[in-house]
Order: structure tokens, then sequence, then C-alpha cells
């Protein structure tokens, strides 16, 4: 696991890779709902560390533009209530 600097990260706080997989993960803490923006940076993170799969994970859940575009970009959403689960909300997305 790599946690990114604060700056210039490329999209994502974290690069983790397991098994040959490498995953960006962008996370966010709101109390709102997470929009586009999020799913857009690790969209462009998954493809600046050529990455397997990029993930948003955040609290406050998500905006229903967030949800369509990641349907679209195949970015995963996870609610931080689900972070137990990071391994098999992932890897069973491969």
């Amino acid at each position: 696991v790599t946690v990114s600097r604060a700056s210039g990260d490329q999209g994502v706080d974290i690069v983790a890779s397991r098994e040959s997989v490498t995953i960006a993960v962008q996370c966010k803490r709101y109390n709102n709902p997470i929009g586009n923006k999020a799913v857009q940076e690790a969209f462009s993170g998954l493809r600046h560390y050529n990455a397997d799969k990029a993930v948003v994970i955040g609290t406050g859940g998500f905006t229903r533009s967030a949800v369509e575009l990641s349907q679209t970009t195949d970015v995963i959403l996870l609610d931080a209530d689900m972070i137990a689960n990071f391994t098999e909300q992932v890897f069973d997305r491969l």
C-alpha cells in the first residue's frame, strides 16, 4: 500500500497492490453525498497508475450522478461502513 502526498496525487489517495492486482483508491470524508468529481478523479488515477480497478470510499453516500458515472467508468463506490469487506467488494468485481 502506498499513500499519496496531499497534492499532485493524480486523483487517488492510496495505491494498493495484492497478487499482481493494483487498486487505485480515492477517499472522501464528507457529510453530504459525494459527487462526480471523486469518480472522475478515481478514473483518472486508474489510468495514471495503470491500475486494474478504481474505488471511491466515502462517508455521506453518493449522488445519483456519481452512481451513474461509476457504472459507465466501472469505478466501484463503497460506503465507509463497507470497508471491512473491501477485499470481497473489490476483488469480486475484477
